[in-house]
């Protein structure tokens, strides 16, 4: 059976490291929603791609794909967070924008307005606009996906959020008005 591969642009949301030198990565891209894909040989030394694999980073990416998971052949760095690791509150407010979109996104093709929201979200957190300016936003896109909006008076976005899938948020509660 012939291999077929793609071009993506996509949002690395987060890692697992498998074995002594592989990487098992979630990105979230316009083609495929949420996937994961293996990056062989990720972690050793003289890697190009261990840089640019980071949680936040924006890539451009070519995948084989095959029956069972896609696999990274090539990756370039678009645009990186490595100016907002000097803060941690920015880490923070980024770690759980990452995991919020993780956990309400799925395997499909996305719409491009959506996925262009995200990446005006993440340029929100690059750009460390206030807080209530990002969980706005995040609210807007939640509205988009077909949810009903959250009430942000009467409850955060991270407790809406966890009550819409049924799972505990593991980041730092950053994205609350208070």
């Amino acid at each position: 059976m012939p291999t077929r591969s793609a071009k993506i642009q996509a949002v690395v949301i987060g890692y697992k490291n498998l074995g002594e030198t592989d990487r098992l990565v979630t990105l979230l891209s316009q083609e495929f929603g949420r996937i994961q894909i293996l990056a062989k040989g990720a972690r050793r030394i003289g890697s190009s791609q261990i840089g640019s694999l980071e949680p936040g980073n924006l890539i451009r990416s070519l995948l084989i794909i095959t029956k069972s998971i896609p696999i990274l052949t090539q990756t370039r760095l678009e645009s990186d967070t490595s100016e907002v690791r000097t803060k941690l509150k920015t880490v923070k407010q980024l770690l759980q924008f990452l995991e919020i979109i993780n956990r309400i996104f799925v395997e499909e093709e996305i719409d491009q307005k959506q996925y262009q929201d995200i990446l005006n979200i993440r340029q929100l957190i690059l750009k460390q606009r206030p807080q209530s300016q990002v969980v706005e936003a995040l609210a807007d896109l939640i509205e988009t996906l077909g949810f009903k909006r959250p009430n942000l008076k009467t409850k955060s976005l991270t407790k809406y959020v966890e009550e819409l899938t049924d799972w505990k948020l593991k980041s730092y509660q950053f994205l609350t008005i208070k």
